[in-house]
């Protein structure tokens, strides 16, 4: 539970898409 956790802090995070991949995902 490493990768996942960070994913999912992230994922809420960059909500709006800052990143780009998430927010296309």
């Amino acid at each position: 539970m490493t990768v996942i956790t960070q994913r999912k802090k992230e994922k809420r995070r960059l909500s709006r898409g800052g990143h780009g991949s998430y927010g296309a995902a």
